[in-house]
């Protein structure tokens, strides 16, 4: 599942997935930030992806990348931190950042917080 929560003194949505991950939970991630209006429009996103698995192949989805790109067209900048365990680190690689080139949208894979957070900072 993937649990959200808004840092306003830090301007930082923490995502945080814990047990079984699929694929349509986090499709809607981004669906929802196509259409809510609460965050600001200079978005930092940390994605803490630690002890978790996912029910699905993780390699790079058409649907996912168009996701982005519609979140993308809401927002003046989106920087996204994802922090994954060393045994994901490659697969999520090649679902995000081998393929995600928008002017606007910042996305980093991580197996350190403490770096992650660093990267995040404007």
């Amino acid at each position: 599942m993937l649990f959200k929560r808004f840092d306003e003194k830090a301007g930082i949505l923490n995502v945080e997935a814990r047990g079984n991950i699929d694929f349509w939970e986090l499709l809607d991630l981004y669906k929802i930030l196509e259409t809510d209006s609460i965050y600001p429009r200079k978005l930092k996103i940390l994605f803490k992806a630690v002890n978790i698995k996912f029910d699905f192949k993780v390699i790079y989805n058409e649907d996912l990348s168009m996701a982005v790109f519609d979140t993308t067209k809401k927002y003046e900048i989106i920087k996204e931190a994802f922090v994954v365990e060393q045994e994901f680190y490659d697969s999520v690689t090649t679902m995000f950042e081998d393929k995600f080139y928008y002017e606007n949208y910042s996305f980093k894979i991580f197996n350190n917080l403490k770096a992650a957070q660093l990267w995040l900072d404007f």
